[in-house]
């Protein structure tokens, strides 16, 4: 019983924990031949393009390099393996290979139909959008609490709303675009209802950060089809993954389906 325990949890986290836990042992092929196997196993579907740019002699060093490390490496110039088209947007190549933290931002689409808050209107009447819109909730906390640009409301909360809400939500099932709907719904519901303008950046972050995963199971994360689950965490930045979250929701999706910490 206690195998097949750690063999569930092993199903449920590897997944989620993709865009690190990535790692190629050297193998006796062309460098670039390993990286694009490496990106494979990184979840990329479709390596051709880069077999058309990729430099051997660079690709060398970083044979048996896990993911955050080679996508580092990329975003950094470090490793010249790719030279894109164009340089517009974040990293056009990664973002067609399912890494969406790489995607162009995309601008989102004003719905003309639904009239915008006033001024003086509370921040939570931007839910009467239903998309990418109601993301200006963060934003509008943000003028009255002046958290800052790297802070929770802007610097993540909404930053990652506005990015899955543009970038991510498209890419996936129908099932994970509603997912998306709901979880937006929650975080926005649940800060606004515990939280407010007295109340210091740190309390903000705090209730805000310690929402998320219960909304990701309540939406429905756990049925999600796996193609769905990496578009999602492959949606956030590679160093900016959070891993609380992810072993919560793991260990949700695992109460959820094996009853594991009832007893």
């Amino acid at each position: 019983m206690m195998k097949f325990k750690w063999i569930a949890i092993l199903v449920v986290l590897v997944p989620l924990m993709s865009a690190g836990c990535a790692r190629l042992s050297e193998i006796d092929v062309e460098p670039c031949a390993t990286i694009a196997q490496q990106l494979t196993t990184c979840g990329a579907s479709d390596t051709t393009e880069f077999f058309d740019v990729c430099d051997d002699s660079a690709a060398e060093s970083f044979i048996g390099s896990d993911c955050p490390q080679l996508l580092s490496a990329l975003e950094n110039q470090e490793l010249q393996l790719i030279q894109p088209k164009s340089r517009r947007g974040r990293m056009p190549f990664l973002c067609r290979l399912g890494f969406l933290a790489y995607c162009p931002a995309v601008e989102c689409a004003a719905d003309d139909f639904i009239d915008e808050p006033s001024d003086g209107d509370d921040c939570i009447e931007w839910t009467r959008f239903s998309g990418c819109q109601a993301c200006e909730y963060y934003r509008c906390r943000e003028r009255q609490s002046h958290c800052g640009s790297d802070g929770y409301l802007v610097g993540y909360v909404g930053k990652y709303c506005d990015r899955f809400s543009t970038v991510t939500e498209k890419r996936i099932s129908p099932a994970g675009a509603q997912w998306m709907s709901d979880v937006r719904a929650c975080l926005i519901g649940t800060l606004d209802q515990w939280t407010d303008s007295t109340d210091s950046c740190e309390t903000i972050e705090q209730v805000g950060i310690e929402s998320h995963s219960g909304c990701y199971l309540q939406a429905g994360f756990c049925s999600l089809p796996f193609t769905d689950w990496f578009a999602i965490v492959h949606t956030i930045d590679a160093f900016d993954i959070p891993m609380r979250q992810i072993f919560s929701t793991g260990h949700g999706c695992l109460r959820q389906w094996f009853g594991f910490g009832h007893r």
